[in-house]
């Protein structure tokens, strides 16, 4: 037996994700990501094998940006309705 141990490489976060995980970091239903509601039809749908059984993965970064540009536009969306409140 080798005293060497191979090391395990760690893997950088993988740039497709599937489909579940994309529709939980949004906070939607898988099929809503699916079928591109909710602003969603922008983003990149990778499609691994054919017919019934065929998995969906969508683009990490991609996600992560439009969550980023949600939240951009809740922010303003708060802040214009906090100047119109009379006190």
């Amino acid at each position: 037996m080798s005293l060497i141990r191979r090391v395990k490489k760690e893997r950088p976060l993988s740039i497709l994700i599937p489909l579940r995980e994309a529709a939980e970091m949004l906070c939607l239903d898988e099929s809503t990501v699916r079928q591109g509601k909710t602003g969603t039809a922008s983003l990149t749908k990778v499609r691994q094998g054919t017919g019934v059984r065929a998995r969906v993965f969508l683009i990490r970064t991609e996600v992560q940006e439009h969550l980023a540009s949600l939240i951009e536009t809740a922010k303003r969306l708060n802040e214009k309705s906090e100047r119109h409140v009379w006190r």
